[in-house]
This record gives C-alpha cells, structure tokens and sequence, in this order.
C-alpha cells in the first residue's frame, strides 16, 4: 500500500532478477565477442597462399587474384565442370597416364629446393645454354626430366612475362608490374628447344589460328621462335601458341600469358580460347572426362602445409567457430556453477478460498486509492453492524441525529459486558485524524482507530460471533 507506514508495507515485488554485476559481466562478454569475430575476420589467415592466408593476392600464382595471377582461370575451369586440381606432392601419381600437367609461369629457382622435382640442379646450367642460343640436341623429354618438370604424356608450359610487386597497404593490389628480361624468359623457353623471344604490339588478327577464337591482349604481345613446334596461333614474327609432339607426349606452349591471367581472360575471345586449347590439350590420346587438370607450379613460394582436421579448427576461417563455441561451453559450465543474479519468487498456486477474495478486494480498494474515507466508512460500519447484530432498539442512519443515541445505547450494552473501549471515542478519533493522506501521522492514527473498533467489535460479540466477521 502506497500510503501505509512503512512496518505494514509489502516488499517491492518488481525488482530486477540480475544484479547490477552481473549484467555488466554480460554486456562485457557480448562486446569482446563481437570484437574478438571482427578481428579474426580482418586479421584472420595463416601460411597458405598470401600474406595472411587463402589466395595469394599479390603474386602471379594460380592462387592470385591480382591482375597477373590465374585465380580466375583456374575459378572458370571449376565452374565448366572441368576436373581441376592443385598439388603440393607427387605430380606424376595425381596426373598418372590420362592427367594433363599445366605448369604456370615457373619458378624453376623453387623447383630446385622441392622433392618432387629431383633433379633440377641441372636447370641453371642447361637454360644459360638456351639463353645464349646454343644447341642442345637431346630429345625434349630428356631436357624436361633433367630440368626437374616430371615425365606426364600432357604438358602446358606457360612462359612468364611479368614480375609484379605487391602494395604494401593494400595486399589485394599491386603497387606495379615489371615486364621480364627476355633473357629469364628464355631460361624458360630453353628447356624445349633453342628459342627466339619476341615483343611487339598485339597484332589485329594471327595468320595462323586452328583453334577458331582469336586471342587479343593490351600493349606488347609476347610471342617465341622455337624450332621444331608446330604454330596454333601465330603470325610471321613468331608464335602465340604452338604445340610440340612425339607419339608419347604432347606439350603446347603458351608464349604470353596475358591470354589468360586475371586481367587479360575476361578480354574478347581469350577465355573461349583457352577453355579450347586446353581441352585439345587433354584428349588428346585419352577418351576420359574425368581425367585431372592438374595445376602442379605454386608461383607464390609458399608450400602448402599438411592440416589435419583438428588443425582446422584453429585455422581461420574455422577458428571463429572455434572460439565462439568455446565461449558458449564456458559461459554455460558458469551458469551452472553460479546462478546470474537474484532468484525470482515462485508464484503462488491459485486459490479460489475467501483469503484470495478479500486479499483481491484490498488490492483494488488500495488501487482505487480514497484509503482515508474507506477506512471512515469502515469504523462506521462496523458500529452499525454491531448494532444489528445485538438488535439496537433505536432506529438510525449513517451520520443522522440518530447517531448519537445509537452509540450511547452501544456504550451502554458494552459497560454492561465489560467492555473497556467506547465505540464513540473510536469514531471520534477517526473522523478527527483529517483527510491529509501525505501526513503520515495522522494516517498511522486513523489506521490505528480501524484496529480498536475491530477488537471492540469482538469484545461486544463474543468469540463466535466474531469468527463469522468478514474482517
């Protein structure tokens, strides 16, 4: 009751259930989340591919996404259907006697420190031979097998043009891109045959071209002069693409690699060109579909790591699953061995008995508000109630001048019975207290004249009388 002395006040029963500190523990935990998954997603990556993991954005790797790497080539076979596929291990199991090997601007320096490539130590002798354009006259597949490049029946050999140099503000860009000195270019080209590198403006159209689409590129158009090869596209200066066969093995040479790298594959015809050139490449002595495309050079220097499934999971991107499950498993095993917050009381059964009723009744008188005049009106009806109950002689209404004579018969009755206090007194007292409810006095005084006319109401009735009282 808003008004009651504070002794009779029921408790607060909309208090919060969760202390103060304890939603401050749950307001920090939720913001660390939030920023610990933000971090983890700018930040997040490992050794794989670029600086901070997945696809390498600066380089020129089958992994890159710069303007002179083949990600979108090699995302362009995937989605056709075809059977694309990288390799860290042993290329000669995986590409087998169907596979076809697709080498992309080589990096025979790294070739020489890898395992699989056994016997590259030779390749720096052998390609400054061809550079300087002396003879070599060994078969094509002993000069490849020597290099390091392993012995597969189909072969595209992608000769380097660029060396760019990543942003360091910017890891998805590249803060320039430098043409290769011819001379690198022809270590390459050496281990097929003795060779003539060529760079002029991209031709309008090839004077030599099988393939039926017409491969076209800005600036300079790297083109190569090899001895023994068969020209796919090419003109007068030298050829474009061109092929190189014994009966055991096919290998097709793809001078300028702007036909397919990032920047270049989306121009004119040069994605329907190499989609193409490959799939004449890879049937090539083989009726399979299934046969793999096997991307077996990483240009980005970075070998490929070995992850077991449980490594996985503290690899980004799964390590924010990880952490974020783990967080749950913690805050779960908390709340089990600490309750958040104060309990909240359980609610009573419901009760349809006469203490529920007159509890409800209090509730909406208290509710309604006018407790000074209620609690009048309460002190009068009790004295009347009374009177009935003892058959009062004289008739009256409620503040009438019948009233008085009312109450002196009652005080009568009541020395009559030992009666100590006068109802007249008590209603006196009550109608005197004012009708100030914000005066705690007074107030405290009318609820204390409602406790005495309730206990002369069971001094007059008796104990049995008393137990039928409403009140």
């Amino acid at each position: 009751m808003r008004r009651l002395p504070v002794s009779i006040q029921a408790q607060d029963p909309t208090r919060s259930p969760f202390s103060r500190a304890a939603l401050v523990l749950l307001a920090g935990v939720a913001t660390a989340l939030f920023a610990l998954t933000v971090l983890l997603h700018v930040a997040g990556g490992g050794p794989n591919g670029g600086p901070n993991g997945g696809p390498d954005r600066g380089g020129s790797g089958i992994r890159s996404v710069s303007a002179i790497g083949y990600a979108g080539f090699y995302d362009l076979l995937r989605r056709l259907g075809r059977p694309v596929a990288q390799t860290s291990g042993s290329v000669d199991t995986l590409v087998g006697t169907r596979g076809t090997l697709v080498v992309v601007d080589p990096d025979f320096s790294r070739f020489s420190r890898s395992s699989r490539f056994s016997r590259s130590s030779r390749f720096s002798r052998e390609a400054s031979d061809g550079a300087k354009g002396l003879p070599d006259e060994r078969p094509v597949n002993e000069r490849l097998v020597n290099a390091g490049l392993p012995d597969v029946p189909r072969l595209l050999l992608v000769l380097p043009k660029w060396r760019g140099v990543r942003d360091g503000r910017k890891p998805a860009w590249l803060s320039r891109a430098e043409l290769i000195p011819p001379e690198d270019v022809l270590r390459v080209a050496a281990l097929i045959g003795r060779s003539e590198i060529v760079r002029k403006k991209w031709p309008g159209e090839w004077k030599t071209d099988v393939t039926g689409f017409t491969p076209v590129g800005p600036g300079l158009v790297q083109l190569v002069n090899l001895k023994g090869m068969r020209p796919l596209v090419g003109d007068e200066d030298g050829i474009l693409a061109g092929e190189i066969s014994d009966g055991n093995r096919k290998i097709l040479v793809l001078s300028d690699p702007d036909v397919l790298s990032n920047h270049g594959i989306v121009r004119g015809d040069n994605a329907a060109f190499m989609v193409a050139l490959l799939d004449e490449l890879r049937f090539w002595n083989n009726d399979d579909p299934e046969a793999p495309i096997v991307f077996g050079a990483i240009p980005s220097r970075v070998r490929q790591e070995k992850i077991s499934p449980i490594g996985l999971l503290f690899r980004f991107p799964f390590v924010v699953v990880t952490v974020l499950a783990g967080c749950a498993a913690a805050l779960l095993v908390i709340s089990g061995v600490r309750r958040f917050g104060a309990p909240q009381s359980p609610k009573p059964p419901l009760d349809f008995g006469r203490a529920t009723l007159i509890d409800n009744g209090a509730r909406l008188l208290d509710y309604a508000g006018h407790h000074t005049d209620v609690l009048r009106r309460y002190v009068r009806m009790t004295i009347y109630s009374v009177a009935q109950a003892l058959h009062a002689p004289c008739s009256f209404t409620e503040g009438g001048p019948g009233e008085s004579g009312l109450i002196a018969w009652l005080e009568r009755v009541g020395r009559a019975r030992g009666v100590r206090r006068s109802c007249g007194d008590i209603l006196h007292g009550a109608l005197a207290s004012g009708s100030d409810e914000a005066n705690d006095d007074r107030f405290a005084r009318l609820f204390e004249s409602v406790r005495e006319i309730y206990r002369w109401r069971l001094e007059m009735l008796g104990d049995g009388e008393a137990g039928n009282s409403p009140s």
